[in-house]
């Protein structure tokens, strides 16, 4: 997008993954990713089931979907102290915008979906520190091949 002097905001993000979708397949994002990633990697974003689906079947029992959820509250205050372009929504305008890709269809986005496929799910409600102790226990556990 940078490259095509187009700004990067949520919106124009968004948009750009929706087209790509719609014109080369909702599980597009996911084979660019597979192009770039050797043996061990972390794939941050998934918004749609179509990428989900072609990551477990390329990566069989190598992958492992962990999905980070917050209260919409702290994804607002934190999208409002980043100060990025078009981060400066109304917290109505913000929750529509969340809601168009919470609840969308496979071609543009579907994160309600994505995360309700997920193996474990991390609730991120407190601190950055207690965030990030929890995603390191669940790495923990799956590098040892332990169950969470």
């Amino acid at each position: 997008m940078r490259t095509k002097g187009i700004e990067t905001t949520r919106r124009n993000v968004s948009d750009f993954a929706r087209e790509a979708r719609k014109i080369l397949g909702g599980g597009y994002l996911a084979e660019e990713a597979i192009r770039r990633i050797s043996d061990r990697g972390v794939i941050s974003g998934l918004r749609s089931t179509s990428e989900i689906k072609i990551l477990k079947k390329k990566f069989t029992d190598r992958f492992f979907l962990i999905a980070i959820d917050a209260p919409i509250e702290s994804r607002y205050a934190w999208a409002r102290a980043r100060q990025r372009i078009g981060d400066d929504l109304s917290f109505e305008q913000f929750k529509a915008e969340e809601d168009r890709e919470r609840y969308g269809s496979p071609d543009t986005q579907e994160v309600d979906r994505v995360i309700a496929m997920a193996d474990e799910t991390i609730k991120n409600e407190g601190t950055k520190e207690e965030l990030l102790a929890e995603a390191q226990r669940v790495l923990t556990l799956l590098e040892k091949g332990s169950s969470l």
